[in-house]
């Protein structure tokens, strides 16, 4: 909704502490935040950390200091406004050796109705989203990688399905339940799934599985292997940074023909340098 009202969103990482949440808020100027039940303990130290947000909604039940957000919603009109307007994702990046650094994205003020905006345009082509589409996410979606494969999918009228966390037979079982067309990965997650028992990976039907995407971490070349050799020549890898600065990108069969690399420049210039910055 607020994407397709206008506005900036940032995750934020379930796992941070009251006053690491409380910064993000703050220093992305959010207007509004939203949570659900399930972390009430963290919302509760974070509501009087974030005086400058005065709309504080909870899903699934409220404590004190927030609203609940099933009842902001029933106060709005039921119809979709007749103009969306694009809106973008602020996500904080590092924070390793200091304050996490939020990545500043103009707004592209056209409307939703106009299509994607070229980067995502290009990732729909790239990956095949449309109406059809039905993608899988494991992986938590503070994480610009995991929140792409759910907002993409969704702009072109397709499924997102995500989970609560990754587990390597439940991945399975949910491939075949909502006969997903779509994944988004990161190799530990291949790791996992190839160690399981031969008859445990062969009993459910991934026949509808057609694209899984993987990045985030170096693939081990044996492991992406194996697992091209389970699923198929399906697995489609990219090389990129929250900033967005550029991006690599290579399918199955090239990476086959040069295993180990992370294919072509796909968005934006890359310069391969050495330690002193020699190309």
């Amino acid at each position: 909704a607020a994407l397709r009202s206008g506005l900036i969103v940032t995750p934020v990482n379930r796992y941070l502490t009251a006053d690491e949440a409380a910064y993000i808020v703050a220093d992305c100027g959010a207007r509004a935040v939203v949570t659900s039940y399930a972390m009430r303990e963290l919302a509760r130290d974070l509501a009087d950390r974030i005086p400058a947000c005065p709309l504080r909604l909870m899903l699934d039940g409220t404590i004190d200091g927030w609203e609940p957000y099933e009842a902001a919603l029933a106060s709005q009109p039921a119809l979709a406004p007749a103009q969306q307007w694009r809106g973008a994702t602020m996500l904080y990046s590092s924070g390793t050796t200091g304050r996490p650094k939020g990545v500043v994205r103009a707004i592209d003020k056209r409307r939703v109705s106009d299509g994607p905006d070229p980067g995502r345009a290009s990732t729909m082509t790239r990956f095949r989203f449309d109406a059809d589409t039905v993608c899988l996410t494991m992986a938590p979606i503070y994480h610009a990688a995991a929140l792409g494969n759910v907002i993409n999918p969704q702009f072109c009228g397709g499924t997102a399905i995500f989970a609560e966390r990754f587990d390597p037979e439940e991945a399975l079982r949910l491939i075949e339940r909502f006969r997903v067309t779509h994944s988004q990965w990161v190799p530990t997650m291949f790791v996992r799934m190839l160690k399981l028992p031969e008859d445990v990976r062969s009993k459910y039907d991934l026949s509808s599985h057609q694209v899984a995407i993987h990045a985030a971490a170096p693939c081990p070349v044996d492991v992406k292997r194996d697992m091209i050799g389970w699923w198929g020549p399906i697995l489609f890898e990219y090389y990129a940074g929250t900033e967005g600065t550029g991006s690599t990108f290579i399918d199955s069969e090239d990476w086959l023909k040069h295993p180990g690399s992370v294919g072509r420049a796909a968005v934006g210039a890359l310069r391969i340098c050495d330690e002193d910055g020699n190309l």
